[in-house]
C-alpha cells in the first residue's frame, strides 16, 4: 500500500520555531513529528511512501533517507515552487504511480488512529475520494439571541457549537492525479472538484486529533503525545 505525506510548506504561522527547521521535524516525544507518522504508517501495512518536501528539504532527506530503517521505502518529490496542499501530487512519475488507493496525510498532524481503516472505508463504500472527518467544537464567546424576526425567544449566553471539519487526511483514486495540474492547486480545489463528477465520502475519525499549525498547538503536543500516542 502506498501514502503521499505532504511536508513541504514553509510553516509560516510557526515561525519563529519553523525558522531553521521545517515544522514536520519539530520534535515531540523525543523525536520528529514525521518519524512518528512513518512508524505509524508502517505500522498500519504502508510499504511505499513517498514525501513532497521543499522547505528546508535536506533536513528531511537526511533524516529518513530511502527508509530503510523503518521499514518501507522512501521516495522525495521535490516541489520547485509552493505548489499548494494537493500540487505536489502532480509530481508522482508516471512509472511510480499508485495503482490502487492511496492515502494522502499532512505531516502536521497527530492520532492514534490506524491509517488503514481510512483505506478500507473507501475502497468498501465504493469513493474516489474519501476524506477523514473530525468532530470540532467553538464557543462563541457573545451571548446569541434566538428567534423570529425582530421577536426573541431565547437567549444563548456563549453558547459551543459542534461542526464536522477536515483533518488533512484523505485516500484518493490514482484516477484522481489526472486532474491535478502541474501547478499550485489545493485540496479544497479538488475535492469540489471531485464532487461533481465522482463520489466522495468521508471517514469519521472517534480518535483523539492534535494539529501543529501555530506555537501555541505546538506547546500543547507534547502533552497530547504522553497522553494518547505512548
Amino acid at each position: 500500500m502506498t501514502a503521499v505525506i505532504m511536508a513541504g510548506g514553509d510553516g509560516l504561522r510557526c515561525r519563529p520555531l519553523t525558522l531553521t527547521v521545517p515544522k514536520p521535524m519539530l520534535a515531540v516525544g523525543g523525536k520528529p513529528l514525521l518519524d512518528t507518522l512513518i512508524r505509524q504508517l508502517v505500522a498500519s501495512g504502508f510499504e511505499t511512501l513517498f514525501i513532497v518536501v521543499r522547505y528546508l528539504a535536506e533536513q528531511i532527506e537526511d533524516y529518513f533517507g530511502n527508509g530503510d530503517r523503518f521499514g518501507c521505502d522512501i521516495i522525495y518529490l521535490r516541489e520547485p515552487e509552493p505548489y499548494g496542499t494537493v500540487g505536489g501530487l502532480s509530481l508522482l512519475p508516471l512509472g511510480l504511480r499508485p495503482s490502487a488507493p492511496f492515502l494522502v496525510v499532512n505531516a502536521d498532524l497527530l492520532t492514534p488512529m490506524h491509517f488503514r481503516a481510512v483505506r478500507a472505508c473507501h475502497v468498501i463504500d465504493g469513493n474516489a475520494l474519501t476524506l477523514v472527518g473530525r468532530e470540532y467544537e467553538h464557543t462563541v464567546p457573545y451571548g446569541m439571541p434566538e428567534g423570529v424576526g425582530n421577536t426573541v425567544t431565547a437567549f444563548l449566553e456563549k453558547p459551543t457549537i459542534g461542526f464536522t471539519v477536515n483533518s488533512g487526511i484523505y485516500c484518493l483514486n490514482p484516477e484522481l492525479l489526472d486532474a491535478i495540474p502541474h501547478a499550485p492547486y489545493d485540496m479544497p480545489d479538488l475535492i469540489r472538484w471531485t464532487c461533481g463528477r465522482m463520489k466522495v465520502g468521508m471517514f469519521n475519525l472517534k480518535q483523539p486529533f492534535h494539529e501543529i499549525g501555530t506555537p501555541e498547538s505546538y506547546a500543547k503536543a507534547e502533552a497530547f503525545y504522553e497522553e494518547h500516542m505512548r
